[in-house]
């Protein structure tokens, strides 16, 4: 037990295991980013000046994707978040909705879903408080029911 999980797939925004297994990560992640950063710096270098390989992003998501398909045993994969999409696709949040976040630990309230969501005129600057409003209005509405491993 302990071993890293992953609650959202490849998504880093809940993430859960022992402090071993975070170092594991942490250092398999990092080497992942430093190849790919001597990659990009290769490509800087040697490319021609209008490659569109200039700018290779490279993130800790991608990381964990390269990892997981490496070796799907790296870490555990759960997809147990709910996409905030979902949860912003409405002005209010709705008791049919309510079965959208069954079996979900959680919401994850990404840049996109705040910026495409239905609250996309306040801005992502304000995605605490988009949440807190959504998460109160999910609690008056939704029987909730903490889910238990």
């Amino acid at each position: 037990a302990g071993q890293l999980t992953i609650w959202d797939r490849h998504v880093p925004c809940l993430v859960s295991g022992n402090e071993s297994e975070y170092f594991r990560m942490a250092k398999k992640i990092g080497l992942s980013m430093q190849k790919h950063a001597h990659k990009q710096k290769y490509i800087n270098e040697n490319g021609p000046a209008e490659s569109y390989q200039k700018q290779v992003k490279w993130s800790d998501m991608k990381a964990l994707i390269e990892l997981y398909e490496r070796s799907s045993d790296m870490y555990i994969q759960r997809t147990e978040v709910m996409d905030g999409v979902r949860a912003l696709r409405n002005e209010n949040w709705s008791k049919e909705d309510c079965n959208d976040s069954r079996g979900k630990r959680a919401v994850h309230f990404s840049h996109l879903s705040v910026t495409v969501g239905k609250q996309a005129y306040r801005g992502s600057i304000h995605r605490a408080t988009i949440a807190r409003q959504f998460l109160n209005r999910f609690h008056e509405i939704c029987d909730y029911t903490p889910v238990a491993d």
